[in-house]
């Protein structure tokens, strides 16, 4: 068995390869470029092929992704088939998923989203929360930052505010992050005390009941699809889990990387309203969606955050340090642009 395509192979990926493709086969390993979390590989073999994930070891064990993604990957297997990749194989002591390899096209940035394509989304993310019952007895982990309270989620941007810093950048680049960094922190602030004020009027619940929340895929988004056959695939879960649906639903539309149309967002409201009426979810959308922008833009400036810098250079093999901070304060000024205006009324 050879194993060609990568100077040097993970040992975990050559072990399980020695399993899963036959002693004489020829395998190709291709690293896919663009993962910030983890390490993803193709591995092909004649008429075998797989896609292999290792994550790298949690540095809290209430929200590792390994076992996040493990979790959604079977549970949408059964709840919702044919949506995900299939999981071939969870390892947990190697820390290393085995799944499908999806043959199709992936979602260009530019891409003009169609309601057939929402539509998609949404019968995917209604099978995941059709029987809720069904759903708690095999998801058992929280969505990333899946807060029940609103002031979770501002304390949370509040910290990534905090987080933010251009020190560590080239001088090049200074001026850029530090306008950036001033422009963020001076919206938030309008956003936190518009939301803060509504809570302490009441106008606006601040915890969600348990009952009240949703399986979510988190993190999703056509960014993280693929169009196979007539059908929309989707993949990429290691932030999925239990989530606040207007969270679930603000988010979908709020990812930079490919946008969705506002006008769409009643499909998206109606396969998560399950455990709220139509009005409170609409109304709870409208309180967090704000938060959220601006909570996205921090991730799209997560360059501006050493020890996160360091981490996603360490697995992005497509990019030099220099490119990948350039991208992402351009990313962050064109998403801080758009729709801001409309989030605050």
């Amino acid at each position: 068995m050879a194993l060609r395509g990568l100077n040097q192979t993970p040992p975990q990926v050559q072990a399980w390869a020695e399993k899963f493709f036959p002693t004489t086969a020829d395998i190709h390993v291709t690293q896919f470029p663009g993962g910030a979390n983890n390490m993803v590989f193709g591995c092909t073999a004649k008429d075998r092929k797989a896609v292999v994930k290792v994550y790298p070891q949690a540095a809290d064990p209430s929200s590792d992704r390994f076992r996040a993604e493990s979790e959604f990957l079977a549970y949408a297997g059964q709840a919702a088939p044919g949506f995900t990749p299939t999981l071939y194989e969870s390892d947990a002591a190697s820390r290393l998923l085995v799944m499908e390899y999806l043959d199709g096209a992936r979602f260009e940035a530019g891409t003009a989203i169609a309601r057939e394509d929402v539509e998609q989304a949404a019968q995917f993310l209604r099978h995941l929360n059709a029987d809720l019952t069904a759903a708690r007895a095999k998801v058992t982990s929280p969505a990333a930052e899946g807060f029940p309270a609103l002031t979770q989620h501002v304390e949370n941007v509040d910290q990534r505010m905090a987080d933010l810093s251009h020190t560590h950048l080239p001088a090049e680049f200074h001026a850029t992050a530090l306008k950036l960094m001033e422009t963020t922190r001076k919206t938030w602030g309008r956003v936190k005390s518009s939301l803060l004020a509504r809570i302490a009027e009441g106008s606006i619940a601040d915890a969600l009941p348990e009952r009240a929340l949703c399986v979510s895929p988190s993190d999703f988004g056509f960014h993280n699809a693929m169009r196979c056959g007539g059908k929309i695939r989707f993949f990429d879960f290691e932030f999925a889990g239990w989530d606040d649906p207007a969270k679930a639903v603000a988010d979908f539309f709020l990812q930079p990387r490919i946008p969705v149309p506002a006008g769409l967002q009643a499909l998206m409201e109606e396969a998560v309203a399950g455990g709220l009426p139509a009005a409170t979810l609409r109304a709870r959308i409208a309180a967090l969606r704000p938060v959220l922008h601006l909570k996205w833009a921090t991730i799209v400036l997560a360059v501006l955050r050493p020890q996160r810098l360091e981490a996603m250079l360490r697995v992005t093999v497509d990019k030099s340090a220099s490119a990948l901070i350039q991208e992402r304060l351009t990313r962050a000024h064109q998403y801080l642009s758009q729709g801001i205006s409309d989030d605050l009324r």
